[in-house]
């Protein structure tokens, strides 16, 4: 089910054909902690050019023999995204999925992310907290879009609010009051 909400957003944000035999082809993709490959290896099928990377060697090892065994053509990495400096500005997506929480370094860790997209890519984070109270601070993000964030096109890894793809936008200085009423479409 995740893997379809994310892959029907992607159609939407990027004006593709969601009844295309490969809809995401094109699509450059990195999953940040991307676990044992559960949501990568699915977009990889959907065409995207996916890189899924976790810090986990075991992780990566269970994904690469997957991906292997169902001809998915996803690649691995063991490496954090503060490794990733070779692939700065270069990610149409920058996924990072129940990984916030686990993160001892918050701040260093979504410029770490940042860095990674693409102008007008987005970055999307998933959160079992189901808030985003922790990550909304007005020091980290200058404005917020339940569900990912979409990169200026002007100004690099900077971000500003996606405002044609996410029903609820709001601005840091009022995320916190906003976090529990707002849900992801995510």
């Amino acid at each position: 089910m995740r893997v379809t909400k994310i892959s029907h957003r992607l159609h939407v944000l990027f004006g593709r054909d969601p009844n295309a035999a490969k809809p995401l082809t094109g699509l450059k993709i990195i999953d940040v902690g991307c676990g044992t490959g559960l949501v990568t290896e699915p977009l990889s099928q959907l065409g995207a050019d996916v890189l899924g990377i976790d810090a986990a060697e075991r992780n990566v090892a269970v994904a690469e023999r997957h991906a292997h065994m169902s001809g998915a053509p996803v690649k691995y990495r063991h490496a954090l995204a503060e490794d990733c400096v070779d692939q700065e500005g270069t990610f149409d997506v920058v996924m990072s999925l129940e990984v916030v929480e686990h993160v001892a370094d918050l701040p260093a860790f979504l410029e770490s992310l940042t860095r990674l997209i693409a102008p007008g890519g987005i970055l999307l984070i998933g959160t079992i907290n189901r808030s985003l109270a922790h990550i909304s601070r007005p020091s980290l993000v200058p404005n917020m879009c339940w569900g990912g964030y979409r990169a200026a096109p002007t100004t690099g890894p900077s971000l500003s609010p996606r405002r044609n793809s996410m029903s609820v936008c709001a601005s840091t200085a009022s995320a916190s009051q906003n976090v529990g009423a707002s849900r992801s479409t995510l």
